[in-house]
């Protein structure tokens, strides 16, 4: 090794990042120099240093490493002094605040890591492999001996916020993680028998060592640019020689090949299917429905609170449907194609509309969108590919662990167990012909009954019905389905407990009082709003209740289950529990046990 080349004294504490080399934009890119001097030109059309675009950065190789370094000054602000003095004393001088900015790229036997400083992150966020960390530790790992010290995870299941848990005694990353998460941001400490094998050449001393791992890999532990190389160059090795060992139990999909010409083919297969089982003349008295959810892929909270939306195709300005209800918007795309395609039975046609058709989402007479995206970004859905589940949720696709079925099953089992609503004021039997809202209605009137379906202030549901005895207040959303609506009412159940326990925990009776005011201009009997907003004021427990009505009544809870093919209602109850657990009790009833 050339003892010339790492000539530096200096130590610091280092984040590795990767570029995402499958990033379309680098698709008809031939080799690393390329892309590593195509994401430079990048940056620099971005701060408009037109004169460097194309100038290639300099390039230096170490023991099969390249490496490539970028440096440039950005301007961060102007100086106070620039301001305080008389223009005639300021214009002849140059108060910028520069900031040194740098990325240095590591290009090694077909990976391109990189580290930053200033603001060089800006260089490469664009290209990077955002879970870069999480999945080279995954060559690391053993969950059962990792000790957590923190973690941040997001639910599977569309929850709409991080999850973050601090353990200060220290936790397995095993217990840690739950089922349904997937990490985003884990701190644990390094394990020793890592010190003395993938990471012997730094010298740790005997210190309790931390690393990083989300976006990027991160060792808390100051290393010098030798030990940096060879730290590249065995991550690169690890990468290359070892086999991983997922983490969490859903593992992202990044084989855009696998994505485009099988998984995507199969949806829009699927999709064109339930297009014609919904509205051809052709089909069946009982055909079947691709079970799927609709939401926007990232602003879950945003899109519930839009009251209004549009779908509009490519290429058109003025929208083919609009509607106040979000429910709506899959169905009535489907329907508008079947009228409008010239032949609905014709794939590819079906394919290029749906593949252009966006989604829009207003709150009130707003102007501006507050949700936009793909209305196929919207779909939330399983498919089956060679015989096993895939998971197309929040626009990415996931695979899934071998025994996942039978662990789903036996959690959503547990969790209605232990859950059960065991009070009988459910106690009206759903026909078979009346519709949700119907249903919600038949107990309107009844003592101790308030009906608020289709009551949104903000767009926020409360609760469809409420109940009320002498020790509880029961707040039940009602869904007719066991199906991937699941995730639609624990994605309402969630906004109205958190809502609900900001507002009455500050000390604020704004939400409840919102939902009378909207009541009451619907209703000719009006509901006195300081003696319901008393109600929550006499130290009675409140308690959520995710209420569905099943198909399989006859059959055992164990069996309904079982016999499910929706695992995104599933895992969608089973987060839900989970995600209840910090702000209210919630208790599960299956509506066809009336």
């Amino acid at each position: 090794m050339n003892n010339i080349f790492f000539d530096s004294k200096e130590f610091s504490e280092i984040k590795i990042f990767q570029i995402e080399k499958t990033h379309h934009d680098f698709n008809n890119i031939k080799n690393d120099e390329q892309i590593i001097n195509f994401i430079v030109d990048k940056h620099r059309k971005l701060v408009e240093d037109t004169k460097s675009i194309g100038k290639r950065i300099p390039k230096i190789t170490q023991d099969d490493v390249d490496y490539y370094s970028y440096v440039y000054n950005e301007t961060l602000k102007d100086s106070y002094w620039k301001n305080y003095l008389p223009s005639s004393i300021a214009k002849n001088h140059s108060f910028d605040v520069l900031r040194i900015s740098f990325t240095l790229f590591a290009s090694i036997k077909g990976d391109i890591y990189a580290i930053v400083g200033g603001g060089g992150i800006r260089v490469i966020t664009r290209y990077l492999n955002h879970r870069f960390g999480l999945e080279f530790y995954e060559y690391l790992t053993i969950p059962q001996e990792d000790i957590v010290i923190s973690l941040t995870a997001r639910g599977i299941s569309g929850t709409l916020m991080q999850q973050s848990g601090i353990y200060r005694n220290g936790k397995t990353l095993l217990d840690a993680l739950k089922f349904t998460e997937i990490p985003i941001k884990i701190n644990l400490e390094l394990r020793e028998d890592l010190k003395n094998s993938a990471f012997s050449f730094i010298n740790f001393n005997n210190d309790t060592i931390y690393v990083e791992i989300g976006s990027y890999f991160y060792i808390k532990h100051r290393i010098d640019f030798k030990s940096l190389h060879l730290l590249f160059i065995e991550i690169n090795e690890i990468q290359r020689k070892h086999e991983p060992k997922s983490i969490s139990t859903f593992s992202k999909v990044k084989d855009k090949t696998t994505i485009k010409s099988e998984y995507k083919k199969i949806l829009l297969r699927e999709l064109r299917e339930d297009m014609l089982n919904k509205f051809s003349p052709a089909r069946t008295a009982n055909p079947y429905k691709f079970d799927i959810d609709f939401i926007h892929p990232s602003k879950i909270q945003e899109f519930y609170e839009c009251n209004r939306f549009e779908l509009k195709a490519k290429g058109r300005k003025k929208s083919f449907f609009e509607t106040s209800d979000r429910n709506e918007l899959y169905t009535q795309c489907l329907n508008y194609m079947f009228i409008n395609l010239d032949n609905p039975n014709d794939q590819r046609e079906f394919n290029t509309f749906l593949l252009g058709v966006r989604v829009y989402g207003f709150k009130d007479k707003e102007k501006k969108w507050k949700t936009h995206a793909m209305f196929l970004h919207h779909i939330t859905c399983e498919i089956k590919y060679q015989e096993k589940p895939v998971f197309l949720i929040d626009s990415n696709w996931y695979q899934v662990k071998d025994d996942f079925i039978t662990i789903i099953n036996d959690r959503c089992i547990n969790q209605i167990n232990k859950n059960i609503l065991k009070e009988y004021f459910l106690n009206i039997t759903w026909d078979s012909n009346l519709k949700e809202g119907d249903y919600n209605l038949k107990y309107k009137g009844m003592p101790n009954y308030h009906v608020f379906d289709k009551m949104l202030p903000d767009n926020i549901e409360f609760c469809d019905i409420m109940f009320e005895d002498k020790n509880a207040i029961y707040l039940i959303h009602v869904k007719d389905g066991f199906d991937a609506k699941i995730r639609d009412v624990a994605n309402q159940i969630t906004i109205s407990a958190n809502r609900f326990w900001n507002d009455f925990n500050s000390g604020s009776s704004t939400y409840l009082a919102s939902i009378v005011e909207t009541y009451n201009k619907h209703h000719p009997i009006k509901i006195d709003k300081d003696k319901f907003i008393n109600k929550f004021n006499q130290n009675k427990e409140i308690i959520y209740v995710m209420a569905y009505k099943s198909k399989k009544g006859k059959l055992t809870l164990e069996d309904r289950i079982k016999q499910s093919k929706s695992n995104i209602a599933k895992y969608s109850l089973i987060q839900c529990v989970q995600d209840m657990s910090s702000l209210y009790p919630i208790k599960i009833f299956d509506l066809a046990d009336v």
